[in-house]
């Protein structure tokens, strides 16, 4: 009985509400402001520019892994591979990828100089690579 009672009491002060035309400009404002917390935080919205320097991140990423697998094909074309391999596996890891680099395995066609992403993710992938 108590429930029902309040609920008719909610339903009578519903229909007896008169917003005010401040109330609804307040309500519309916090709407648009929850929305937007919403999408842009929770919903994982994201502006225009945010979007393109991800897609442009994620575009070199893509051509630098791709260099990387060239270098790799590269350096294992070479006649002394497997001595280089194995000169390259015994180095330390912040030296392997100056090793790449100066053999002119991590630079691409056109350019002048190697590209450090490649020498350091070609380093690393011929460092995994079985032992000579």
């Amino acid at each position: 009985m108590r429930m029902r009672n309040a609920m008719r009491a909610i339903v009578r002060r519903w229909t007896e509400c008169q917003p005010t035309k401040e109330f609804t400009l307040w309500v519309g404002i916090g709407a648009i402001v929850a929305t937007l917390v919403f999408g842009f935080g929770l919903a994982g919205w994201l502006t225009a520019g945010t979007a393109k320097k991800m897609a442009d991140e994620a575009a070199a990423t893509a051509r630098n892994q791709l260099a990387a697998a060239v270098c790799v094909d590269q350096f294992m074309r070479a006649a002394d591979a497997r001595a280089r391999l194995a000169k390259l596996q015994a180095m330390n890891l912040w030296e392997r990828d100056d090793l790449v680099a100066a053999g002119g395995w991590a630079t691409m066609p056109g350019e002048k100089e190697a590209n450090g992403a490649v020498a350091e993710m070609c380093a690393a992938r011929l460092a995994e690579l079985p032992k000579a």
